[in-house]
Order: structure tokens, then sequence, then C-alpha cells
């Protein structure tokens, strides 16, 4: 192996290395690709998600912040141990 300074400089110096590194790059996220579209077709539901989060991220990707502030607040509310109910979510106006 070469340490990773000697590979850098050795990217940036062979461009037909560079080009090499490049393809190998290319078939890897190619390779990866066909493996989560095929995860896709056979129904699985979290390749999915994952798929429109980075493809579609306007509609699906997660925000950071929120782009607007309508005033209210998200609360989750956890039952007592021993009532068996399940969790509230309750929309909360911020004071």
């Amino acid at each position: 192996g070469i340490s990773r300074s000697a590979f850098y400089a050795r990217l940036r110096a062979d461009e037909r290395f560079r080009e090499q590194v490049e393809q190998s790059e290319a078939l890897g996220a190619s390779v990866a690709e066909t493996c989560v579209l095929e995860a896709i077709r056979g129904g699985d539901v979290k390749a999915s998600m994952w798929w429109l989060e980075r493809r579609c991220r306007q509609v699906y990707g997660a925000k950071a912040e929120p782009d607007h502030d309508d005033g209210y607040t998200i609360e989750i509310v956890a039952p007592p141990e021993d009532d068996g109910s399940s969790y509230k979510v309750e929309l909360m106006p911020k004071l």
C-alpha cells in the first residue's frame, strides 16, 4: 500500500491514474445503484425511502430546520408505565 498523501499526490500529477480511479469509483457506484434499485423492485420500503430522500430531496428529503414558523410545537407525551396505552402527539401553541 501507499500513504494517503502519496495517493493524492499521484492523483494530482498523473492524469491516466486519475482517470482509472474515476472509472473504478463509477463502477462501484453503478453496482451499488443496481443493488438499491433491485431492492426497491423487490418491495424493500427502506431502500425506497432512502432513494427518495436522496433523489427527490425537495419533496422527501429531511429538513434540518423548518422553513416556516407556524407558532406551534409538537410535544410527544409518554403514557404512564402501567397504563399500557400508546404515546400521544400533541400540537401545542408556542408561548
